[in-house]
């Protein structure tokens, strides 16, 4: 897989210099507006609504509808332009239509750019369960343009920078230091572009290591158990969360586990926690719903049946892979979450 990080002008001659009669984009309606016409092209495209719903059998049978409807054939390449929706619906269906077909992966969103175009992870939620049905399928090229994070609302831009954390978490304290003295908001693209590239050399490693998740590749699930839960859960009600905002609480959760299950230090723990909750929404979570999330996180696919399975830190780059956690304990550490102030 080729890795390209080029500017605005330098992604319009890469794109331009391939065989154009033979090239379909996946985007959203909103990437469609704000990041479509800065390619410069005139490649077809197949437009989704935003958001997690589109991660359904429905949006996957549209897309493959409209592949069909243009022609694609095995020599089609599909670029999906747009963040973590739309690279995990369109690698999904590259991977299943006419038994594989080729895609770039062009992600616009700073989540897009740190973990879920990267990895080879495709798929769409069913039901209620996250990222349940999909494939394990690399695009051909990775392209991050750090430009197109000028078109973020603020808040899809901090929802990216938790995956950015969770990666300096398990790189070591002096990443986890770094990011610590970072104010997400007040970073230029030019300044993203380096933290953006030491994160997908992190996470790139751990998964040649480890594609199909059997072992080294866990790690990247810290704080996704009870994240996702969470997430799950929102979705249905007045008040979604973007992924990053769930996964800054499950983060907020592993590293109290981590306190009082594997020895992490709590100064550190403390600073990491209030950080947490200084940058990203905080929740107010009712008794039903913390019930529920327990519930829910017990189905998460990475445990094993009924034993919850998480992945804890002994300290920042020291991971602790598959430790057993109860109801008990989940409950408590969302209750101790809604309770901690700072």
């Amino acid at each position: 897989m080729d890795f390209i990080y080029p500017s605005r002008s330098e992604l319009q001659t890469h794109l331009h210099a391939l065989p154009s009669d033979r090239i379909i984009i996946l985007c959203d309606q909103n990437t469609q507006r704000a990041c479509y016409p800065k390619l410069n092209v005139s490649f077809p495209c197949i437009v989704v609504p935003p958001g997690e719903a589109s991660k359904s059998f429905d949006t996957l049978e549209y897309v493959i509808d409209q592949l069909t409807a243009l022609n694609a054939d095995r020599s089609t390449l599909l670029i999906n332009l747009g963040g973590g929706v739309i690279s995990d619906l369109g690698g999904f269906a590259a991977s299943i239509y006419l038994r594989g077909i080729r895609f770039i992966n062009i992600p616009t969103t700073l989540m897009g750019m740190v973990d879920a175009s990267l990895g080879g992870k495709t798929g769409i939620n069913f039901q209620i369960l996250k990222n349940y049905l999909g494939t394990f399928t690399h695009p051909n090229q990775f392209i991050v343009c750090p430009d197109f994070l000028d078109t973020l609302p603020e808040r899809e831009l901090v929802s990216g920078y938790a995956e950015l954390i969770k990666h300096a978490l398990l790189i070591g304290e002096q990443e986890l230091q770094s990011v610590l003295n970072i104010i997400p908001q007040a970073l230029t693209p030019t300044e993203w572009l380096p933290i953006i590239q030491r994160s997908n050399q992190f996470k790139w490693e751990v998964v040649q290591a480890d594609f199909r998740e059997s072992g080294l590749r866990k790690q990247l699930n810290l704080g996704h158990t009870i994240g996702h839960a969470i997430e799950s859960i929102m979705m249905s009600t007045s008040s979604p969360l973007l992924h990053g905002e769930a996964i800054a609480v499950g983060l907020w959760c592993a590293i109290h586990l981590s306190e009082r299950r594997t020895s992490f230090d709590t100064q550190l723990a403390q600073s990491v926690k209030t950080y947490l909750k200084d940058v990203f929404p905080v929740l107010s979570l009712e008794e039903k719903v913390l019930n529920q999330i327990v519930e829910l996180s017990l189905k998460d696919k990475k445990n094993d049946q009924d034993t919850r399975l998480m992945v804890l830190l002994s300290s920042p780059g020291e991971v602790v892979l598959d430790v057993p956690v109860s109801d008990d304990e989940v409950y408590s550490a969302l209750y101790a979450y809604l309770n901690h102030t700072t």
